[in-house]
């Protein structure tokens, strides 16, 4: 969760701008950076798509990272206390019982912020 979700937004869309200011300058000159979260939010805004999920998909666990140890992370930027299972000598991942509930929680900001009653 995050404590401050007001000033948290505000800090994004402050940092964003500016990431923006300089993808467009690079752009105007025909410089495409290598940006492939903007790209990916750039490509659905152009398609007029909408994802449904957060940009890792960690709700729908189907995507995973693996760190060196065995531990099953949904989205390699979450800390290591956040792993939701580990892979096992025989290949089977074998997930905590609640990682699904913890996923849910991760991503209920979405509720706060109104996305699901976006179209999709």
């Amino acid at each position: 969760m995050i404590p401050d979700l007001s000033g948290y937004l505000e800090n994004y869309c402050r940092d964003l701008e500016k990431i923006m200011e300089v993808y467009l300058e690079h752009m105007s000159r025909g410089d495409l950076l290598s940006l492939i979260h903007v790209n990916d939010l750039l490509l659905y805004l152009f398609k007029k798509k909408r994802r449904g999920t957060t940009a890792c998909a960690v709700e729908r666990m189907e995507n995973f990272d693996i760190i060196g140890d065995g531990k099953v992370h949904a989205c390699a930027d979450l800390p290591e206390t956040m792993s939701i299972g580990r892979v096992m000598d025989s290949g089977e991942i074998v997930f905590e019982a609640d990682a699904k509930a913890r996923l849910q929680k991760i991503v209920s900001y979405k509720e706060d912020l109104g996305c699901s009653g976006l179209r999709r």
